[in-house]
């Protein structure tokens, strides 16, 4: 019988005990007892209150792991955290297997064994621990006590004890090694989360560095008990979360044999799929190649064909827009084979999501080109903005121009450095110094670009996800620095033009680079969204206009063409009417936001997506926020504010031919007027004839280029209220996305507000008995208060400071999806599903926002 099955046996019985002691309904623990449970439990407060640990890596991803000091303590702490895939009770008969053959250990125990069993709650347990010369070996007397709560978590707390029975001996060294456990049930039955907070006193006088390894040691066998229950699990067994899991595993080529030879389930997939081997392993070595087209179905392929079909994932992750997930996505879809594994194994896409994650977290190929792409043109854009001022003021009388351009710039960088303010308002000064000198240095969007390529997650206590910090950056430059900039250097080119003066190349090349940042920013926002895997999968009916391969990347092109092109002519024609009346060009303007906003109301759609009542809501959901958005919708005709939760298609379409419209406008108001003229009537009319005509043929081949079941929605009538409550009402949506009609305002689905009401209320116990990972405190906080039963309304009460809890005050979502991109490992990429724009924050406070949602974000 090998050690593993003799290991299991042993557990299985004490697994018997366990479920034993847990039907007794008297209580064992002597007052030494409790009190070492009172303790331990304050242990594991330790990290969130009083120290700021340092992280550790571990050789899983699933697995985190930190340490740190306490003020006034010698010793280091260490805190693991990891999710193992057993029930709780079962992780706890592995904890209590004093006896185990396989260790969680890298230091092996001369001698370990139970001394003492008080009762089958509280244990005496002696060990011996080997120590590398010159050290002496340690021994260590502790007593073991565990505890079930009423909520199913496990409580492990284990501290120093002596007995008469096993003093010092001689050569050995008594050590210390106080730790508390906890195993709290996961989100599925077989599944534990697991936290361990240790403090390890090695006796005698050892180097610091030491004591840390020892520490970390005990963190890693965290790790190890992980991987150990996953090694066990039958491939019949797995499911998306072992797929995680494994993926958090395959950290290079060099683990996979470790993994076929020790994984019971990879072993079963392999002799099922014959080629997966050598797919993990190509993937794994992230070397960028085509690898090669396979029209083989699944029955027969090849270990040859898993190579070339490994290697291929390497360019769909450096041909990325939107992460690893959409990368992942495209990359199965180009294979047929891949589509059947995906749909046999539900394990597969999600361990291939974790992998390629951490591959594009480590290369940097597919965030360079986002992050030259980005950085070059938003750059250039400031860098040529500059430049053409230091021309203007060193021209006599163009001083004020000169002025116009800082202040344009000095608002885009005002802007952003507010938003880099909010994002690191819980973190130290040197961070915000340093995010500030990206911001200074004009590099934010392509450092943003490099974070979300890469799959960074939402940071704790920042107030953006990378995804959502990306997009704010793009919309700040359009609104503040790219549509004003470039109005302001056509009319400076007007009047230098009419006034015989001499136009300086760098005038030009500014003007160029403004409108082709201005189309590539608002191109990859239509991309980002639309490409990415979560929304496609939510909400099918919205997002999809991108198609795969060369004819995706010519639709991209083509948008950019398409958006510079609107840029120029519509820039072109404000300019003119600016020169040609003032008055003229404010009626027009003020009339078509007013026309907009009137449509709005006439269509009951007057009501924006924030949710924010009272005269916040009015002046900041209602007005503002639409009124930039339409603005930037006019200037570059961004395709995302089709959708209802924004423009509308049919008003969308309406804009963009006004667009056009305008530009002959422009041109004839200008020569009715008594301003100079820069050149000839016949010549300006030529212009604005090849400008619209290039406008409507890039907007005809972008129809063309795009997926036909999406065409439809350029002349959609759907109102943001009537799709908002179709969120709710449409038999396909699951629990997760109906909850989300509580993020959205609440005028918004008011008509449907006692359907909501019941529907909350005769499922809520049960979202809280499932412990699901999509419902949170930032889900729970939006929902009112009489949709809430009153049992757990008091507990939320109670648990609240000030005895009241906090309800969200402000939260946005437009058109959604998800949250921290996606289900999984947490937006990002993986973690569970969470969507859109949700500006967080209270009544008391400052309103904040945290997310996004589909159309803006």
């Amino acid at each position: 019988m090998s050690d593993a099955d003799i290991d299991a046996k042993n557990q299985g019985k004490i697994r018997h005990s366990i479920h034993r002691t847990l039907s007794l309904t008297t209580s064992p623990y002597s007052e030494v007892d409790l009190e070492m449970l009172h303790r331990g439990s304050a242990n594991l407060s330790i990290f969130s209150k009083a120290l700021k640990g340092k992280p550790l890596k571990m050789p899983g991803q699933i697995t985190t792991a930190e340490m740190a000091y306490k003020s006034g303590d010698s010793h280091v702490y260490g805190k693991a955290t990891t999710v193992v895939r057993a029930t709780p009770p079962q992780v706890l008969a592995y904890v209590l297997d004093y006896t185990r053959r396989t260790t969680a250990s890298a230091i092996k125990d001369r001698e370990r064994r139970m001394v003492s069993r008080v009762n089958d709650r509280v244990q005496l347990i002696y060990s011996v621990k080997a120590s590398p010369p010159p050290l002496q070996p340690r021994d260590f007397l502790s007593r073991v006590v565990w505890r079930a709560s009423e909520d199913g978590v496990l409580t492990i707390v284990s501290a120093p004890t002596t007995d008469d029975e096993y003093p010092v001996g001689k050569g050995v060294v008594r050590g210390r090694a106080p730790f508390t456990m906890t195993l709290s049930p996961g989100a599925s039955e077989m599944e534990t989360v697991a936290v361990r907070v240790v403090q390890i006193d090695y006796g005698g006088s050892i180097p610091a560095s030491f004591s840390n390894a020892l520490v970390r040691d005990s963190m890693v066998g965290l790790d190890r008990m992980r991987r150990t229950f996953m090694a066990a699990r039958p491939l019949s067994a797995w499911d998306e979360a072992d797929g995680r899991a494994l993926g958090g595993d395959v950290t290079g080529q060099a683990v996979l044999p470790g993994l076929f030879a020790d994984f019971v389930g990879l072993q079963e997939a392999n002799r099922r799929y014959p080629f997966l081997s050598n797919l993990l392993s190509k993937a794994a070595e992230n070397s960028l190649n085509l690898g090669g087209d396979c029209a083989s179905p699944l029955s027969e392929l090849s270990p040859d064909d898993g190579n070339r079909i490994g290697m291929a994932l390497a360019s769909s992750l450096a041909g990325t827009r939107s992460g690893p997930r959409q990368a992942v996505a495209r990359w199965i879809r180009r294979f047929p084979a891949l589509l059947q594994l995906d749909a046999e194994e539900v394990w597969f896409r999600s361990m291939m999501e974790v992998i390629s994650k951490r591959l594009m977290s480590q290369v940097s190929w597919a965030a360079k080109r986002r992050l030259y792409t980005g950085a070059a043109l938003s750059g250039l854009d400031m860098i040529t903005d500059m430049n053409t001022a230091r021309m203007y003021l060193s021209t006599p009388g163009c001083e004020q121009y000169a002025y116009g351009l800082f202040a344009m710039v000095g608002l885009c960088i005002f802007f952003q450095l507010i938003t880099v303010k909010l994002q690191t308002r819980k973190k130290t000064w040197k961070v915000f110094f340093k995010e500030s000198l990206i911001v200074l240095f004009a590099l934010k969007p392509g450092v943003d670009a490099m974070r979300v390529a890469s799959g960074r997650e939402h940071e704790e206590g920042a107030l953006f996800s990378p995804q959502v910090e990306l997009v704010a950056t793009k919309l700040q430059e359009l609104v503040f620095e790219a549509v004003p900039g470039c109005v302001f250097q056509f009319y400076v080119l007007v009047v230098a033009l009419s006034s015989n003066e001499h136009v300086g190349k760098q005038a030009l090349v500014s003007l160029l680079v403004s409108a082709l940042s201005a189309g590539y920013l608002s191109s990859t926002i239509t991309w980002d969204y639309d490409t990415s895997y979560a929304r496609r999968k939510n909400e099918p009916e919205l997002y999809g206009l991108v198609g795969d391969g060369s004819r995706g990347s010519l639709l991209f092109l083509l948008m950019v063409l398409m958006s510079s092109l609107i840029m120029l002519g519509r820039c072109a024609a404000i300019a003119l009417l600016i020169r040609a009346s003032p008055l003229i060009t404010a009626a027009y303007l003020l009339s078509d936001q007013l026309l907009f906003f009137f449509q709005r109301w006439i269509r009951n759609d007057f009501h924006f997506f924030l949710n924010l009542d009272g005269l916040w809501g009015l002046l900041g959901a209602d007005l503002a926020i639409p009124f930039c958005l339409k603005t930037i919708t006019d200037f570059t005709g961004l395709l995302q504010f089709r959708l209802p939760a924004v423009m509308g298609g049919v008003y969308w379409t309406f804009s963009f031919i006004q667009t056009q419209a305008i530009t002959f406008v422009a041109v004839y108001v200008f020569y009715q007027s008594d301003s100079p003229k820069p050149f000839s009537q016949p010549s300006a009319w030529g212009l604005a004839s090849a400008c619209v005509a290039l406008s409507l043929a890039t907007f005809a081949a972008v129809l063309a280029c795009a997926e036909a079941p999406y065409r439809h929605s350029f002349l959609s009538t759907v109102t943001g209220k009537a799709y908002v409550c179709s969120r709710f009402t449409r038999e396909d949506r699951d629990d997760e996305n109906k909850m989300d009609i509580h993020s959205y305002r609440k005028a918004m689905w008011v008509a449907i507000r006692p359907q909501v009401k019941t529907w909350t209320l005769a499922n809520w116990e049960r979202f809280e008995r499932e412990n699901l990972e999509w419902f949170n405190a930032a889900v729970i906080e939006q929902v009112d208060d009489d949709m809430i039963p009153s049992d757990s309304l008091s507990r939320l009460n109670k648990n609240a400071s000030g005895g009241k809890r906090r309800r969200s005050s402000m939260s946005c979502r437009i058109l959604g999806a998800s949250q921290l991109e996606g289900r999984g490992a947490g937006e990002g990429e993986g973690g569970s599903t969470k969507r859109g724009l949700s500006v967080l924050g209270s009544s008391k406070v400052m309103p904040t926002m945290s997310g996004f949602k589909s159309v803006v974000a």
